[in-house]
């Protein structure tokens, strides 16, 4: 797992440490790794996504994430990948 913000690197670092984040969170701060998901918007805001990745495949895709009931969503497809 790993995150990655359009943040400079300082505010990323500092949204880590304060929320006791436990896995990679990284700083795209030339907004290429956004342009590349097609997450940017014409006005070069973040469209909140997930991608579940298995190396370079993307397995599933939750644009417009919305934080309430999301990590739920991505419990129930990842423990359903289990049962395959």
């Amino acid at each position: 797992m790993a995150g990655i913000s359009k943040d400079e690197l300082e505010p990323v670092k500092d949204f880590a440490l304060s929320n006791d984040i436990e896995f990679p969170l990284m700083a795209d701060e030339d907004g290429e790794v956004c342009q590349e998901y097609d997450v940017m918007n014409f006005f070069g805001f973040v469209k909140r996504s997930t991608y579940i990745l298995d190396g370079r495949k993307i397995m599933k895709t939750y644009p417009k994430v919305h934080v309430d009931g999301h990590v739920e969503k991505i419990i129930d497809f990842l423990s359903g990948l289990d049962e395959n």
